[in-house]
C-alpha cells in the first residue's frame, strides 16, 4: 500500500521541472492512450514510463503537483492515475479518521 501523506507548504525556490528525468523526453510517452493500445501493450508503455520517474529526484514535486491539481491522465511521479487515487483515496480516509477522533 501506497501512503502519500506529505504537504508541500512551501513552493520551491527553483523550477523543479528543470531537474525532472523525463525533461527533454516526449510528453506522450508519459500518456498511453487507453484507445490506441491493447491492455498489455498500454501497461509495457505505463511501466516505461514509471523507470524514468524511479530514480528522478524531483518525483514528489512532480506527484504533489499531479495530485494538487487532480491530474486525471498519464504518470506523474512515477504514480498513474489509478495510483494517484488510490493515493487520494487513502489520504482523504485518514483526515476523516483524525476529523472523528478529534470530535470524540
Amino acid at each position: 500500500m501506497w501512503v502519500y501523506d506529505v504537504t508541500m507548504n512551501e513552493v520551491p525556490s527553483y523550477n523543479w521541472e528543470q531537474d525532472a528525468n523525463c525533461r527533454g523526453l516526449d510528453p506522450a510517452d508519459f500518456f498511453p492512450s487507453d484507445e490506441a493500445h491493447t491492455k498489455r501493450a498500454r501497461e509495457a508503455e505505463l511501466v516505461i514510463a514509471k523507470m524514468v520517474c524511479r530514480d528522478c529526484v524531483v518525483w514528489l514535486e512532480c506527484l504533489d503537483k499531479a495530485m494538487k491539481t487532480g491530474e486525471q491522465h498519464g504518470v506523474w511521479g512515477g504514480f498513474d492515475a489509478d495510483e494517484r487515487k488510490e493515493l487520494a483515496a487513502q489520504r482523504a480516509e485518514r483526515k476523516n479518521r483524525v476529523i472523528e477522533a478529534q470530535a470524540a
